[in-house]
């Protein structure tokens, strides 16, 4: 097989189509802090891998990069991340690993990632799949991260910037804190500090675990007060080029860093008359899927699926249910962006923030405010 000029790629060179790598290559442009350096598998490898699996010259330019991150930043592992572009899905899921320090296992991630988009049907014609490297950002309590919108809150016009101890992606699955940024003056509009007991955090090199906060910890705000107002200048900085995106950052103590970049903008329902009922089926496993039937039109995400990142259980979910389903997600939608592949299976979702509900509860799901809303009774 005719060897590939180039199989890793700087973030400058990457001409792809991947909405997480151009994400990365807007942050540079606007000037805001991420990891460096961040290195890209070429595009082409994937067509390479589906024949003769990962060449021995691929691994070797690979461990050179591996060996670059790590001379460049000592203290900090490799992190191997998904760069799917698939037409019709805007935001594949897949899986992630944590803070690298075995080049072997790194080898095995890449592959985790090829593999689950063949396993998923991903590389069908026009997509692009590969994976990128970068150093880990992985805050230590009581340090932590979050995200950003630009969309406002309950409501109310701003910056939203929502944060938790440890590793960003506790938004998603945790109680956490919102502060709310007046866009143009830069002054705090609201703050909302929730009780915080539980965030997630890299433990080793394959595993993110549920850590218990400190109670001193657990009533007060995550970042500190000039903290939020720096970010805020960061996603207004950001703004201006870009316009209104999703921003996720993690905080050490050398300073912000920002991991993703993702176009987004809130969406109201308009659809006022819209409304269904019907018993739930809360899925924990993949065996649940087949207690789903015809007559199921709510699904319920058991919260521990989110928290454990079962990339894998979502995936199947999302792209194996015989009918289109009503989707009652954990979270909201600016933290709940891995539940978007639901969407685009054609399924409805509705973000429940961290309410609970059990096999075989009757729930009515209604517009409220221009969100859909499900409750176990109608709304008045």
């Amino acid at each position: 097989m005719r060897r590939l000029k180039k199989y890793i790629l700087n973030l400058d060179d990457y001409q792809g189509a991947s909405p997480r790598i151009t994400g990365f290559k807007k942050l540079k442009k606007a000037g805001l802090p991420i990891p460096d350096p961040v290195l890209i598998i070429n595009p082409d490898v994937f067509e390479e891998y589906k024949k003769i699996g990962l060449s021995d010259y691929l691994i070797k330019e690979l461990e050179k990069g591996y060996q670059k991150i790590r001379s460049k930043n000592p203290r900090k592992g490799v992190i191997v991340r998904r760069a799917y572009s698939v037409p019709g899905i805007e935001s594949p899921p897949g899986p992630r690993s944590s803070s690298l320090k075995d080049f072997s296992i790194l080898v095995n991630e890449v592959k985790k990632i090829f593999d689950f988009a063949i396993d998923n049907k991903f590389d069908i014609d026009a997509a692009q799949i590969t994976a990128f490297i970068h150093p880990h950002i992985n805050p230590k309590i009581p340090l932590g991260g979050g995200c950003i919108t630009g969309n406002g809150y309950n409501g109310k016009s701003g910056i939203l910037i929502e944060a938790i101890y440890g590793n960003d992606e506790g938004v998603q699955s945790f109680p956490h804190d919102d502060y709310l940024i007046d866009f143009e003056k830069n002054k705090f509009i609201e703050k909302i500090v929730h009780y915080k007991n539980q965030c997630l955090s890299a433990i080793n090199q394959l595993e993110y675990k549920i850590i218990f906060l400190p109670r001193k910890l657990r009533n007060i705000q995550v970042l500190s007060d000039r903290t939020i107002l720096k970010i805020a200048r960061h996603y207004r900085k950001f703004y201006k080029i870009f316009g209104h995106h999703r921003l996720e950052f993690d905080v050490l103590k050398t300073g912000i860093f920002y991991i993703e970049a993702i176009p987004y903008a809130k969406k109201e329902n308009n659809q006022s008359n819209l409304q269904f009922s019907g018993k739930v089926v809360r899925v924990k496993t993949i065996k649940d899927i087949d207690r789903i039937k015809t007559t199921n039109k709510i699904i319920f995400i058991d919260p521990k699926v989110i928290k454990s990142r079962n990339m894998d259980l979502l995936t199947y979910v999302a792209c194996n249910l015989s009918e289109t389903k009503v989707i009652l997600y954990p979270g909201t939608v600016s933290t709940g962006h891995a539940s978007i592949i639901f969407r685009e299976m054609g399924h409805t979702i509705v973000y429940v923030g961290f309410e609970i509900f059990n096999d075989e509860e009757e729930i009515v799901v209604q517009v409220k405010d221009g969100e859909l809303m499900a409750r176990r009774q109608l709304l008045i």
